[in-house]
């Protein structure tokens, strides 16, 4: 029987709803979720009452749970971040998790939450309605607040009292009275895995920065992390969408009994120590504690390791896909894409490798994915990812390089083929999305939508012509990419398998923007070596 495994993701978004779905099979893993009529709606929570019934319904029927504390104690991030909830209601909310754990003790509970961002903008479409038009004034406060905390310059003092001045006291005292709120929660949630509710806790900062009020939380949580001896099941590291996908690999390879081993290869000198974008660590501290909470480890040599990751990185620092024509700081003297790749192509001929694309942030690098198959062919991919923040990147593509992994040499029996026909689409998928849409269609379509004075990041009643639009460019660009890319390409590390047809079932835009995009879509596989395939 395959393990199965219970999630309960941050949101309803495809990169936390549907993401799972693709992957869970590739490890060979039974999938548990909730319904999507219990789950959050954007900005309307999810019901906290038939998501607690739903979970104690479902624990007895798993061999692990990986628990999204966000989605359990405020119906979700969006309502994490506007709800009003008061503390006491939250915390006991959560008692649900002490309850699963006397009704099976032996149940391994993987949880999360986010350390609430501070948005720099004025775009109220996640945050408080006030968040237009003070989110940048309340983010220079937070900064200041902790700047003034640090280092104690008298000139930011001044102007740290003159912005709060600024801002009306009630909207000043509900930011804060909220982070307050949810900071309590993530400490409660540090002495529940003190006490052994939870085997592991991943606190994610969601868009991180070096000052700001988030980052004095942060120093106030890895106390307690000290102060309680469990730094060893709690960790605080920058990221949020990719969090349940890389904490389902960590449940699975435990499971296993699996440590994966990933040696990291950069496009770039001194790669590992850039800083990227909504983060507050180098690129390098990232990739250890993604792989550390997918339950992997990071090896000194290529000898040692089961995984090859390679990362494209920046020259000096990350721009946006769609300013790669005039972005002065991704392709430098530093970044050396023609080695990068010829080493990648050696690898990739005796063992697993998967490329984690952040040369740019809020989708791939323009350059790359059209340069990969001169190289490699894709379907040979352990992964590839290339999509949000660094940290939503790298934790997918450590996720997924894990499970695969996992399928090919630690599941015993079960659908080889199923399993190679779920790592094709979620490859295919990667590329069609991250690629395709993320730095092609959607940098397209928003030149459009501005043009003619819409607002990519609030369609409106436009939702339904602008979707159907990019239906139209994501089939056409599949077909073009597939036939290319995956078609007729030998599968690795079985060339007795190949990529056989695809189909796209929808495409959906989840929050009425741009922004993400949901993309249902499937790859079959067919044997093609006689004697040699697998039936």
């Amino acid at each position: 029987m395959p393990d199965k495994i219970l999630l309960m993701p941050l949101d309803e978004r495809p990169c936390n709803y549907w993401y799972p779905r693709y992957v869970a099979p590739i490890g060979g893993v039974d999938l548990v979720m909730p319904p999507p009529e219990i789950m959050p709606k954007f900005r309307q929570t999810g019901g906290p009452n038939a998501l607690h019934q739903w979970f104690l319904e479902n624990i007895e029927k798993v061999d692990a749970a990986v628990v999204s504390v966000d989605l359990l104690g405020y119906g979700g991030l969006i309502p994490s971040r506007i709800g009003q909830e008061p503390l006491a209601e939250v915390l006991d909310r959560l008692e649900i998790l002490r309850e699963a754990r006397r009704r099976k003790p032996d149940l391994k509970i993987l949880g999360f939450n986010v350390i609430m961002r501070t948005s720099n903008s004025t775009v109220n479409t996640e945050e408080p309605e006030y968040w237009t038009p003070w989110g940048t004034t309340i983010f220079r406060i937070s900064q200041l607040i902790d700047r003034v905390d640090r280092l104690g310059i008298e000139e930011e003092e001044r102007e740290l009292a003159e912005l709060k001045a600024r801002v009306p006291a009630e909207i000043l005292q509900d930011y804060l009275n909220r982070r307050e709120r949810n900071h309590a929660v993530n400490r409660a949630i540090i002495a529940m895995a003190a006490d052994g509710v939870f085997d592991f806790v991943f606190l994610s900062q969601d868009d991180a920065s070096e000052f700001g009020i988030p980052a004095r939380e942060q120093r106030v949580l890895r106390a307690d992390i000290r102060e309680k001896n469990v730094g060893d099941k709690v960790v605080v590291y920058p990221g949020a969408d990719e969090v349940g996908l890389v904490l389902l690999a960590r449940a699975a390879c435990g499971l296993a009994g699996y440590a994966p081993r990933f040696y990291p290869r950069w496009a770039s000198t001194g790669g590992e120590s850039i800083v990227a974008l909504f983060e507050d660590r180098p690129l390098g501290q990232t990739v250890r504690g993604e792989v550390y909470c997918a339950g992997g480890i990071t090896v000194e040599s290529p000898r040692e390791a089961d995984i090859m990751l390679f990362l494209n990185t920046p020259g000096e620092a990350q721009d946006y896909p769609n300013r790669a024509a005039i972005a002065k700081t991704v392709e430098t003297p530093a970044r050396n894409l023609p080695d990068f790749l010829a080493s990648l192509a050696y690898y990739a001929g005796y063992m697993q490798v998967a490329v984690a694309d952040v040369a740019y942030c809020n989708g791939a690098d323009p350059a790359l994915a059209p340069l990969l198959p001169k190289f490699v062919n894709y379907p040979q991919l352990a992964a590839y990812g290339g999509w949000n923040t660094a940290a939503n990147t790298i934790g997918t593509v450590v996720a997924h390089a894990a499970m695969r992994t996992l399928g090919l040499h630690h599941v015993e029996g079960g659908d080889a083929m199923a399993r190679e026909a779920a790592h094709q689409t979620f490859l295919f998928y990667r590329l069609l999305e991250d690629w395709g849409y993320q730095a092609v269609i959607r940098t397209e379509v928003e030149e459009h939508l501005v043009k003619i004075g819409d607002n990519p990041y609030k369609l409106g009643d436009r939702e339904d012509a602008v979707r159907v639009d990019i239906e139209r460019r994501v089939q056409e660009l599949a077909g073009r990419m597939f036939d290319e890319w995956f078609c007729d390409q030998g599968s690795s590390p079985d060339p007795t398998l190949r990529p056989e047809g695809w189909s796209i079932e929808k495409v959906t835009l989840p929050w009425n923007r741009t922004f993400e995009v949901g993309i249902e879509c499937c790859v079959g596989v067919e044997a093609i070596a006689g004697d040699h395939a697998k039936d």
